[in-house]
């Protein structure tokens, strides 16, 4: 459920709810996350404050969200739109669900925090396990505080929790999740008459229409805001170069470390499972031994350990043949371990009991416990050391760097000092500065609103490392002169009236359609709900229009474009209504239930919420800050 939940998340509150793992990644910049003082506190949410820092980091993310989203806005039309208040809200709600949490008593146990820490890939090591010194390396590389970090991850885990409960409480009818794909699966099928635009005479456009366009559509005709940016990389690895490790120091480094060059005792394991749950009654007990003990039965009377397996194990309990690969001790339940490390290759279990029911075991082989040799990891070792070494430099050299790009000073001869180069672009588009950076959209759009000369204040997080940014040169968004776009409006007017005429026409040919069609050539098709009529672009309103249509019903004339004859008036008569395969409806109605669970399950978070924000003592102590709105 909560993967629905994230997987249908548009907003920027219920990023922040689920995101704050990705957020931590992501590098906001230098700034503090402390600093609660009374003239630094936008709101509080039953005394817990929300300081100006972090509002405007979560205002800063979505402007940029929204400014990717819709090109076309201004920061101005984004504030009047409300994106402050609508900020505030999201910050509010994430705060009033932890404090929720914390009252539900729905704390973050030890073991989930490490569950959830050492499944984190960034902190595992090349075999996918966790690796501490990885782990406060990469914090550090982040400018984060392990400490910081996990109040982070334990909020989520709490909140997680929250919307668990109410999962279980969004129980949804069947015959709905039915109702839902019948109508989300019906088709139908129709007859078209489509009239091209290119077929109808229009007179050229006056001057006067021509400028009166221009007018019109000076905001679409405009060129957008170009910089060229001065930027200098920083990553561990550009800090401190893997060559200046010596032999000495990487032989150190692997005698140190020797878990990191380690491989443990494995199994090639396979197995047969009959469920059971770990505090079943003495009958489901007697039940399940009772499978178990026919399953032995297959086994010694000559069927292979595969076919026993496939026969038995459900879908969730192992590949093909029981197959569970190699596997390590620490991966396994402890009954399962013992019992699976104390076979010989070949040998099958006695039954044996874990939390999950009772298996049999079967090895295949066993590989022992091994270390990389030193030469084949000495290049790795050198990568680390030179990585680790630079996660200590990283601050002083952003810090640096950000001073001179503060100062004025030119960023190349400041990047000297840490053996860095600059470089810098042509004056880009925001798009373009993006690909060209390697970054985000919404990440660079803090550099498109600085002037010439300009440095961007906080670092930007590009892969495994920051930018420091400084504008070089600015081209102002213009609309260019009349003349240079003359001949686009003139075509660009054409076409609109051709298209006009050609509506009326076909406004005049569906009522001659209505009364008799014989002997009009028609093409017939069939269309998905929300899908695209064959031959033709998706058009929500072609699909709107004919799935509002009653059976031998024409729609009026919809705007289409055809694939082979461009755009023009579309006409469709719906000639029949297609229900949806049975069969089809058998394979999907677990995954439709799911979903038709999780819509009631964001029905019943609507209602916590709007509960939770009745029940609230919230005051917000700088509306400026909010509105963007002096005084």
């Amino acid at each position: 459920m909560l993967d629905y939940f994230r997987s249908n998340a548009q907003s920027f509150g219920v990023k922040c709810i689920f995101g704050l793992i990705i957020l931590v990644f992501i590098g906001w910049g230098v700034g503090s996350f402390t600093d609660r003082s009374a003239g630094n506190v936008v709101a509080t949410v039953n005394g817990e404050p929300i300081t100006i820092n972090d509002f405007e980091r979560a205002y800063q993310m979505a402007e940029s969200e929204a400014l990717t989203r819709n090109p076309s806005m201004t920061r101005e039309q984004l504030v009047a739109s409300g994106l402050g208040e609508n900020v505030l809200r999201d910050m509010i709600q994430q705060i009033l669900l932890q404090q929720a949490a914390v009252r539900m008593g729905l704390d973050a146990t030890p073991l989930e925090m490490r569950r959830e820490v050492e499944g984190i890939p960034a902190f595992q090591d090349k075999q996918g396990r966790f690796d501490p010194a990885r782990y406060e390396e990469v914090l550090n590389n982040r400018r984060m505080g392990i400490a910081a970090f996990e109040q982070s991850l334990a909020n989520q885990i709490r909140r997680d929790k929250i919307l668990t409960i109410l999962q279980d409480a969004a129980w949804t009818d069947p015959a709905a999740a039915k109702r839902h794909y019948d109508y989300l699966r019906q088709k139908r099928q129709v007859s078209c008459l489509f009239l091209p635009a290119s077929d109808a005479v229009v007179e050229a456009p006056s001057d006067k229409e021509i400028q009166e366009a221009y007018e019109a559509r000076k905001q679409s005709l405009a060129i957008p805001r170009k910089v060229a940016v001065e930027f200098v990389r920083v990553s561990p690895e550009k800090l401190v170069s893997a060559a200046s490790i010596s032999d000495d120091e990487v032989r150190r480094w692997y005698d140190e470390h020797p878990r990191s060059f380690a491989t443990p005792e494995q199994v090639k394991a396979a197995h047969i499972l009959v469920p059971l749950a770990p505090d079943a009654d003495e009958a489901a007990v007697k039940k399940a031994e009772e499978t178990m003990a026919a399953i032995r039965k297959e086994l010694d009377g000559g069927k292979s350990f595969a076919a026993v397996a496939d026969a038995h194990n459900g879908p969730q309990a192992a590949g093909p043949g029981g197959e569970l690969g190699w596997v390590e001790r620490d991966k396994l339940v402890k009954p399962f371990a013992d019992a699976a490390f104390a076979l010989e290759p070949g040998k099958i279990s006695d039954v044996v009991r874990s939390q999950f029911g009772l298996h049999l075991i079967k090895v295949e082989d066993r590989k022992a416990a091994s270390r990389e040799p030193l030469d084949a990891v000495k290049d790795k070792i050198r990568a680390d050391i030179a990585r680790e070494r630079g996660g200590t430099r990283l601050n002083e050299a952003l810090d640096g760097l950000l001073e001179a790009a503060i100062l004025g000073t030119p960023l190349d001869k400041a990047a000297v000092n840490f053996n860095l180069a600059a470089e810098k672009t042509e004056p880009l588009t925001q798009a373009a500065l993006a690909q060209a950076l390697g970054m985000d959209v919404a990440a660079v759009a803090p550099l498109m609103s600085l002037a010439a000369g300009m440095p961007l204040d906080t670092p930007l997080a590009a892969g495994d490392g920051y930018l420091v940014c400084r504008v070089a040169a600015v081209e102002e968004a213009r609309t260019p002169e009349l003349a240079a776009v003359r001949d686009t409006l003139e075509k660009t007017l054409r076409n609109e009236a051709a298209l006009q005429a050609v509506m009326k026409k076909a406004a005049e040919q569906r009522a001659t359609l209505e009364k008799n069609a014989q002997g009009v050539k028609l093409t017939g098709a069939t269309m998905d709900r929300g899908g695209a009529l064959p031959g033709y672009a998706p058009s929500a309103a072609v699909s709107d229009a004919v799935f509002a249509a009653e059976a031998g019903q024409w729609i009026p004339p919809v705007a289409a474009d055809s694939e082979t004859r461009g755009q023009g008036a579309l006409l469709c008569r719906v000639d029949k209504t297609l229900e949806p395969d049975a069969a089809e409806w058998n394979s999907m109605q677990n995954i439709m239930q799911q979903i038709a669970t999780g819509q009631r399950a964001q029905a019943v978070f609507s209602i916590f919420m709007r509960d939770l924000f009745k029940t609230a003592d919230i005051e917000v102590l700088n509306p400026a800050v909010v509105t963007r709105k002096a005084g």
